[in-house]
């Protein structure tokens, strides 16, 4: 049985040297389509957007380029499967000029321009949220300046019917959430501070989850672990991991992966006992969960570390991705020696 212990990973390939990533989460993809391919999708500096398929260790395959996908910057990715339709969609975000496009994977056909959403400030992130029956509705954004979110309803043609003006208020938009045994959605989001978490049937505010002088968390994580404990975790500016219970908003704890000076911004759980996180120091940190201390870290990109991504692949193990403001994308996997 293959060891699947992080401490044996290994970075065994430079995919990129040019993609374009602001310090964001999310400036890349990392997923298992409908037809089994795992695929790596990102930017470039050429504001291309760069298909590649990482199905087979021997043949990692450069699928397509599609050249001038925006008229800026590309930096905010998500995936989601349409059901109703049987198609992968790819959504692209270029906060230079607030436009959203979704793709269909199959043939990298543009299906949904989404233009003038705000006429000030920036989209900084945005997200596909699906309905009640996991059908792709919906689209997830916020506003920087002007701290509201908004739901886009991507089933109705007419531009005017497809705004859905939202109660949240907030200061940056990080990611949602679906719990199973709820049947709900939750959005969350970096307010000030603090953390927040919004049921979105209810529209109101579920839970903030305090820190101390961090403001614009990029990153959460939410997982259910072995004993049904759901927990968010997301790192802070003075060096820490923070992880607290989702649903009560009391800190379980706070792992110290720096200093001060530390400010951390990628975030990737590699499984309930072991995650990974980066930022301004440069080097991927391995964490130990139950023991609540850094037990190695990689020197391998040359400026910050603000994306990090895990799949469990079929044949090849575990894989981590990793982004940073060195432009460099490296895959990374279990070393078998």
């Amino acid at each position: 049985m293959q060891n699947n212990s992080p401490k044996k990973i290994k970075n065994i390939l430079d995919i990129s040297s040019n993609a374009y990533g602001c310090t964001y989460d999310n400036t890349f993809l990392l997923f298992k389509s409908s037809k089994e391919i795992f695929y790596l999708i990102y930017s470039t500096l050429t504001r291309s957007i760069i298909s590649y398929d990482i199905s087979n260790k021997n043949k990692n395959q450069f699928f397509c380029e599609i050249k001038n996908a925006h008229d800026d910057y590309i930096d905010n990715f998500r995936y989601s499967y349409d059901s109703k339709n049987k198609r992968d969609l790819i959504l692209s975000l270029s906060s230079g000029n607030n436009i959203i496009k979704i793709w269909n994977l199959k043939n990298w056909e543009c299906i949904l321009d989404i233009k003038n959403i705000y006429k000030y400030g920036s989209i900084l992130s945005s997200c596909f949220l699906l309905d009640e029956r996991l059908n792709y509705n919906y689209i997830v954004i916020c506003n920087f300046f002007m701290y509201n979110i908004k739901l886009i309803d991507i089933s109705q043609k007419e531009e005017k019917n497809q705004i859905i003006e939202s109660e949240i208020n907030t200061y940056l938009f990080i990611d949602t959430y679906y719990d199973i045994d709820q049947s709900k959605y939750y959005i969350i989001t970096g307010n000030n501070c603090n953390v927040n978490s919004y049921d979105v049937s209810q529209k109101s505010l579920y839970r903030t989850y305090e820190t101390v002088n961090s403001t614009n968390h990029k990153t959460a994580q939410v997982f259910s672990d072995s004993k049904k404990i759901v927990k968010i975790f997301f790192p802070s500016k003075e060096g820490y991991i923070l992880i607290f219970n989702f649903h009560s908003g009391e800190m379980i704890n706070k792992i110290l992966c720096g200093n001060n000076n530390t400010i951390l911004i990628g975030f990737c759980l590699w499984d309930e006992n072991f995650a990974f996180t980066g930022g301004n120091n440069k080097n991927l940190i391995l964490i130990d969960l139950n023991e609540g201390k850094v037990i190695k870290e990689f020197k391998e990109h040359k400026q910050w570390i603000y994306s990090i991504k895990t799949i469990k692949h079929n044949s090849l193990g575990q894989i981590l991705v990793t982004h940073g403001l060195d432009n460099k994308i490296k895959l990374w996997m279990i070393h078998i020696e």
